[in-house]
């Protein structure tokens, strides 16, 4: 990734979240200060997103509507196989469902705490949890890893085979067929 626009968009980010915390926490004296945090955070997303965007915007490249020849329109699983590689369809199912499962082993103990707990308990108990947390971050982060290294791969070898067939097609129209 471009390192200069990531540091960028890192160092909007962090100050939106600055001063969005300091001027939630400043203005209201209520109980909500957990939520601040909260929305402060979801700020850092919004700015960082909206940085990368505006920085990349140029070179993202956008799906296309696909028409068959005939003009009708092709069926989903028509579209799948012409946008998609089908055996990582699978894979890619498999990884979410992994992640969901991740989020609530991780999260899911906050979320009962925010909800029954008061804050002095579940202070505590985050202090004393954070240790734990690693072990799960130990356990998945090789199988997030290995997931991006394959879906690069998979990425890769796709558009080395579609340059190969352009080429194919440009310089040698009459063989086309025994290219591919």
């Amino acid at each position: 990734m471009d390192m200069k626009t990531r540091a960028k968009a890192e160092a909007f980010a962090s100050l939106g979240k600055a001063f969005s915390c300091v001027l939630l926490l400043s203005s209201d004296e209520g109980e909500h200060h957990a939520a601040f945090f909260g929305i402060s955070q979801l700020v850092y997303a919004v700015v960082f997103t909206s940085v990368l965007y505006w920085e990349k915007r140029n070179y993202l490249e956008w799906p296309s509507s696909i028409r068959i020849t005939d003009g009708r329109h092709p069926s989903l699983w028509n579209k799948i196989q012409t946008n998609f590689d089908v055996s990582s369809i699978p894979l890619s199912a498999l990884f979410s469902l992994q992640s969901i499962f991740k989020h609530a082993l991780i999260e899911g103990d906050r979320i009962v705490l925010t909800t029954l707990v008061g804050t002095y308990d579940s202070g505590v108990y985050a202090m004393a949890s954070s240790y734990g947390g690693m072990a799960s971050r130990l356990l998945f982060l090789p199988l997030e890893e290995n997931g991006r290294l394959l879906f690069s791969n998979k990425h890769a070898v796709m558009i080395k085979a579609k340059e190969d067939l352009v080429e194919c097609a440009l310089y040698r129209p009459g063989i086309c067929c025994i290219c591919v």
